[in-house]
């Protein structure tokens, strides 16, 4: 639900004018559904509590009052206790949540009544019956329901103790001007206790929509930062994201290890299929490369055309034997999966199998940000570029050539042959190759 709210762009949290609903209907049943959850510990432990105050109160008859105790027992223990913890049983088990707040003010409503008639049994006064109305009123506000229910859920228990106060004054046991005092008591306290509920429940929504509001924006951030993802490399938005933009912004001097990969003919291809299944094939190829780089903890940093470059300790350094290592594993993992990839390609239509050629390089470039004030690149600059970059070019389909700065890193865990040597544009000496085994 939180998801269709950011993708439609919709979200109305705006709350009535005295803050009592929200104003859409929508907003105001998921609140419901949010305000219930959030107060039930809250009226299970309401309802343990009332538990042991109505045990304590027919102890405290029978040790009193032992000529009333029966009564007070029978109604304690035979209607309230069995009533109360069948909705405390109910709220536990989770059943029929949305009518907590019925079971609960029919509790209350239930209590109400016994109370007056616990007050009766105990002493038989006036003074007995306004105490007990004053104390379920009261207790009302630590169950948490809304100011609604508890009016509703209250009135018929203080309508029926303001019954009996008139009739003691017809009795001539009570005066009026005492009886005034006893009724006005009760419903004093009732329109307080609706007045602190009603405050409750408005700071209850107040802080539903600000939790709301965190969460919707927390969610549009990590909307945000995927995007973010699927333009530059992760490790560079995570620096970016983290505010460790100095890490990547100023170029330095960095010892790296360097791969580029690119798909053998792919032009030559390209000119004989649809340009919508030469599409799914690049962006299937480019998707896997790019998975088995990062995992091996590559940052992907460009895509040209066909091919891709990819830097192995950078932003995040590396030493460079890991470095070497998992460059080269990477690539291993690279080869390996162009016949799963080219399996799909054939039931595409594609009519040729692809293949990859990869070169890697280790040595000293200039790493950083490059570009204009309004875009920027991530990359690496420098002649060990050039020589990887080359490598790549001489290698033959479906093999890896690694230089010998990467080789001397490895050697000791990877297997490899000697492959010759490449010469290399702005290199006075030709760079001796090998592909691990």
């Amino acid at each position: 639900m939180l998801h269709d709210t950011i993708q439609n762009g919709e979200t109305n949290l705006a709350l009535s004018r005295y803050q009592t609903r929200f104003t859409s209907p929508q907003a105001e049943a998921e609140y419901r559904i949010w305000s219930i959850e959030d107060r039930m510990p809250t009226m299970l432990l309401g309802g343990w509590v009332a538990i042991s105050a109505w045990a304590s109160t027919a102890l405290l008859v029978y040790i009193f009052c032992p000529e009333n105790a029966l009564p007070a027992l029978k109604l304690t223990f035979g209607l309230v206790v069995p009533w109360v913890l069948a909705v405390l049983l109910i709220g536990h088990l989770g059943i029929a949540r949305h009518l907590t707040m019925l079971a609960v003010s029919a509790t209350m409503c239930m209590t109400g009544f016994a109370s007056v008639k616990i007050g009766l049994i105990f002493t038989g006064s006036t003074v007995s019956i306004c105490g007990a109305l004053m104390i379920n009123i009261l207790y009302a506000p630590f169950m948490r329901i809304t100011a609604g229910w508890a009016v509703l859920a209250l009135s018929p228990s203080v309508v029926y103790g303001v019954y009996l106060i008139i009739q003691s004054v017809n009795d001539g046991e009570l005066a009026p001007i005492a009886a005034w005092f006893y009724c006005g008591l009760p419903v004093i306290s009732l329109l307080t206790v609706g007045f602190v509920n009603l405050m409750h429940d408005r700071r209850s929504r107040c802080i539903y929509r600000d939790q709301r509001i965190i969460e919707l924006q927390k969610a549009q951030l990590e909307q945000a930062q995927g995007q973010i993802r699927r333009y530059i490399p992760p490790a560079v938005a995570d620096q970016i994201i983290a505010g460790n933009e100095a890490a990547i912004s100023e170029p330095k001097r960095q010892r790296v290890t360097v791969l580029f990969a690119d798909i053998v003919g792919f032009t030559d291809i390209a000119d004989r299929v649809e340009p919508e299944v030469m599409t799914d094939v690049l962006n299937a190829h480019m998707s896997s490369m790019a998975d088995l780089i990062e995992e091996h903890g590559g940052t992907l940093n460009e895509f040209a055309g066909d091919g891709l470059m990819a830097l192995f300790g950078a932003p995040e350094s590396m030493n460079p034997e890991d470095q070497a290592r998992n460059a080269t594993q990477a690539a291993q993992a690279m080869q390996a999966q162009m016949p799963k990839l080219n399996e799909q390609w054939r039931k595409l239509g594609l009519g040729a199998e692809l293949s990859t050629r990869i070169g890697i390089n280790t040595g000293m470039v200039s790493v950083g940000s490059y570009g204009s004030q309004g875009r920027m690149t991530y990359t690496a600059i420098g002649l060990q570029t050039n020589i990887a970059s080359r490598i790549e070019s001489k290698a033959e389909p479906g093999e890896i050539l690694i230089s010998d700065a990467t080789y001397q890193l490895i050697s000791d865990n990877i297997n490899c042959v000697p492959k010759g040597e490449v010469d290399c544009k702005g290199v006075h000496f030709p760079v001796k190759v090998y592909a691990p085994a």
